[in-house]
């Protein structure tokens, strides 16, 4: 298992510069072409669909988020519908082994059973296949649901955790833990 750790990103959200230019980027490319991909909670910020999507690189992307979102831009609360409107932690309608990629950013947070969560995409990734989470790391003000390096290789059991990126922007206690875990 590799581990590093990065330092000041400046402002960026939390490690989303590497998160974005290097670690997503990384991983769209060496997915095989027509795969199944899962993103995991809506963002109207953030939309990876395009690195999937691309002249260079063509896979089937899909999101899942429990709210509906607004199909209307103009509104200033603009979120794109998801394509599975249900919980990560309740989604056993959709089939097993069929992800070859699953993504999961920013959203272990705001979960309300999350070793669901991990068994349900345990359970629709394909064995090879792995999985890409971001949490938010543990601090004064976050030690409830803040995770440390220790605690993401437990929560992810059976997956096994190939890579750890820290960020710390300034603190002394990693304030994101980025990793990606592959089904065996």
């Amino acid at each position: 298992m590799r581990t590093q750790s990065y330092k000041d990103f400046s402002n960026v959200s939390k490690g989303r510069l590497f998160l974005n230019k290097s670690l997503l980027l990384r991983l769209a490319f060496s997915c095989p072409d027509g795969s199944d991909i899962l993103f995991v909670g809506v963002h109207k910020y953030w939309d990876y669909q395009s690195l999937w999507n691309n002249p260079a690189k063509l896979c089937n992307f899909y999101t899942i988020d429990k709210y509906p979102g607004h199909n209307n831009p103009e509104k200033e609360d603009y979120y794109p519908a998801p394509d599975y409107c249900m919980s990560i932690e309740d989604c056993d309608d959709i089939e097993s082994d069929r992800f070859q990629q699953i993504i999961m950013i920013g959203v272990f947070e705001y979960l309300d059973h999350p070793e669901k969560a991990f068994a349900q995409i345990h359970r629709m990734l394909k064995v090879g296949g792995i999985a890409i989470f971001a949490f938010t790391g543990k601090s004064e003000y976050n030690d409830q649901r803040g995770m440390d390096e220790s605690e993401v290789i437990e929560r992810l059991k059976p997956l096994r955790v190939t890579e750890i990126y820290l960020t710390y922007e300034g603190k002394e206690k990693p304030n994101s833990v980025m990793c990606v875990a592959e089904k065996i």
